[in-house]
């Protein structure tokens, strides 16, 4: 309801801004407004009207700058009537303001298309301290992870994307490639040619994944299940509460994703359930956790894990959107800690519904673990 009230406060202000002898011609920019505000939503719903996608979704990405810059030419005015006591009215159109509403929100919106096509390395340096034991005990004194969040592909989306990331990520030479969840979108993909793309790179340590909430949501029929047998094709060997010893030096936990409780009704394994299934020798390791949602990180910490990696969030992808979701998480986007235990929440790959962003680059993330002796 805000939105649409918002659509026809910035409608309202085109009618006046266009002056008294444009009325007609406002009236047809309003009707317009109310158009591309109805894009989006509807072509998501109804997708014979697909192709009003483009639009919708130019407009929703530039929309918040339009009610800003509205905002404050309303303001302006509101001092100019508090100085002479009387409503402006304008006979000549306002170029200016009209040029700046139009023009920086499309700009924004350019560039977040862009960017959304453009990934680029995310590094992070970690020390991650073990006992002398362990450190003796190693193989090598370091760990380089290749992370890939929310790719989120589909048929029209996300495929390119993945292209550009295993591309970046090759002279990188990662230890191991790790998909963290929302990897796919759609089960009408060409599995082979997405494979094609993922085997460019073969890490010494494989390629690991986790399941994110859109593999279970996924739009067609087969849910979860279908999802599997796709990544499974992909080439990803996919961690649904499991473990496994990563290159004899971390403990590596792949959780299942929450949304096997709202879609199953199965709630996943507690963290502590996890770790009483695993052998003491591997429990010397350090604990690296993949969680696709990066909720209640307090759970990992107590458990003593050294890492925690996410994404989901895709720093909220649009803006203002960024904000909004940081009231949900600890940690939205980017690197934290709580204790002596690590969080990387990635921004992710791809995009979902709006193919924009600018709240954060998209990503590829090179994770770079130095094993320090206490």
């Amino acid at each position: 309801m805000l939105y649409v009230l918002a659509n026809i406060w910035v409608g309202w202000w085109f009618l006046r801004a266009l002056s008294r002898k444009r009325r007609g011609f406002g009236a047809v920019v309003f009707i317009l407004i109310l158009f591309l505000a109805a894009a989006f939503p509807v072509s998501y719903y109804f997708p014979a009207l697909s192709w009003a996608t483009s639009p919708g979704a130019l407009w929703l990405t530039g929309f918040p700058s339009i009610l800003i810059l509205v905002l404050i030419f309303d303001i302006a005015d509101a001092l100019k009537w508090y100085r002479r006591r009387r409503i402006p009215v304008y006979e000549k159109p306002r170029w200016i303001a009209i040029t700046l509403v139009i023009a920086v929100p499309l700009a924004l919106s350019v560039l977040s298309w862009i960017n959304a096509r453009t990934p680029v390395v995310v590094e992070y340096n970690l020390d991650i301290p073990v006992s002398e034991e362990v450190y003796d005990g190693l193989p090598s004194k370091s760990l380089k992870l290749g992370v890939l969040a929310d790719a989120h592909i589909d048929s029209d989306f996300g495929t390119e994307n993945l292209r550009k990331a295993i591309d970046l990520l090759i002279p990188e030479n990662p230890d191991a490639v790790i998909f963290l969840g929302d990897m796919i979108d759609d089960d009408a993909l060409d599995t082979a040619s997405l494979r094609s793309i993922i085997r460019k790179i073969s890490p010494p340590l494989g390629i690991i994944g986790i399941l994110g909430n859109h593999e279970y949501i996924i739009h067609r029929t087969g849910g979860v299940e279908n999802s599997l047998r796709i990544l499974d094709e992909m080439g990803i060997d996919i961690l649904r509460d499991e473990w496994l010893v990563l290159g004899d030096r971390i403990l590596l936990i792949g959780r299942d994703d929450y949304a096997k409780e709202h879609v199953l009704g199965e709630s996943r394994l507690r963290l502590i359930e996890l770790l009483s299934q695993i052998p003491a020798d591997a429990k010397r390791l350090p604990l690296v956790v993949l969680d696709h949602q990066p909720f209640d990180l307090n759970t990992p910490a107590r458990e003593g894990a050294a890492l925690q990696i996410s994404g989901h969030t895709h720093n909220g992808q649009i803006w203002p959107m960024n904000w909004y979701i940081s009231l949900f998480f600890d940690n939205s986007s980017g690197y934290s800690r709580i204790g002596r235990s690590q969080f990387v929440v990635g921004s992710g790959l791809g995009t979902w519904g709006i193919h924009m962003r600018n709240t954060s680059f998209s990503e590829v993330l090179i994770i770079n673990l130095k094993f320090i002796c206490e």
